[in-house]
């Protein structure tokens, strides 16, 4: 049915496959490109394409991470020029030797300081940030709850794998009510309790979280966020005495996203 109305000369965008939660999302695909019926194919993924000849036809592109060298054109795409002298300067500290600059949180660190200075150089200040920018103004929660109901919900999308995947809704409905029983999600006066299903709502609303249209699974919208927030929900965790089951697997996978999120993360703490 989503391939009603295409024609060959359609791009067809196989966005976030090794994320996908369906088992059979890469033979969908395979056999998509297979048939030719598209002239153009995108495929992301964190992993290389399987092997077959139905993938050899495909063009690889490795997108590594940025440099400083890489980051005044960032800044002449993000910010008005008008502002790019300022811009560069707030967020110097930030970039500076580093040689593993994040796309993601370089447009964050551009946009917090077309705002006003930059006042940490702590990625996970920035991912904090901009959980805060989606819910004042937009989504009735506290806070406290927004930035909790985010991190519970990263820690499910990264459980299984290591890496943000697709994740189903009743799961985390059942993850958040056990959560809340301990201590309930309040609204953004803290004058009323905010129900787990609601609190799904309230994260699909604001852009933290997309739902899949085909399947309901919900999937983060920046794999990045999801595993910061899902590390620092460990780390606090461990700090606070409770031995998260989580965090031996991921020391035991040293070079998977979330496990160098953690290493920033205990390195801060330990300050």
């Amino acid at each position: 049915d989503e391939m009603r109305g295409l024609t060959e000369d359609s791009l067809i965008v196989g966005r976030r496959l090794s994320e996908r939660g369906m088992e059979d999302a890469t033979t969908q695909l395979a056999d998509v490109v297979g048939k030719g019926a598209f002239r153009s194919v995108i495929v992301t993924s964190r992993r290389l394409h399987p092997a077959g000849a139905v993938w050899q036809g495909l063009q690889t592109i490795v997108a590594c991470p940025l440099t400083d060298d890489d980051v005044d054109p960032y800044v002449a795409t993000y910010a008005p020029e008008a502002e790019r002298t300022q811009v560069r300067q707030r967020i110097t500290p930030l970039v500076a030797g580093r040689r593993d600059i994040s796309p993601l949180f370089l447009r964050f660190a551009i946009e917090q300081a077309m705002s006003g200075e930059v006042t940490s150089t702590n990625i996970l200040d920035l991912v904090f940030q901009y959980v805060e920018a989606l819910r004042s103004g937009r989504v009735d929660l506290s806070a406290d709850d927004m930035l909790r109901a985010a991190a519970i919900a990263a820690t499910e999308a990264v459980r299984e794998s290591l890496a943000p995947r697709e994740f189903e809704q009743a799961h985390l409905r059942g993850v958040l009510v056990q959560e809340a029983d301990r201590l309930a999600f309040m609204n953004a006066s803290s004058t009323a309790p905010v129900e787990p299903a609601r609190v799904i709502e309230l994260l699909i609303q604001c852009g933290l979280v997309n739902r899949n249209k085909i399947n309901r699974r919900l999937q983060f919208a920046y794999d990045p966020v999801a595993e910061h927030l899902a590390a620092w929900r460990t780390a606090h965790q461990t700090a606070a005495g409770a031995v998260a089951p989580l965090q031996a697997r991921i020391l035991q996978s040293p070079d998977t996203g979330i496990a160098r999120a953690m290493a920033e993360i205990e390195t801060a703490l330990a300050v």
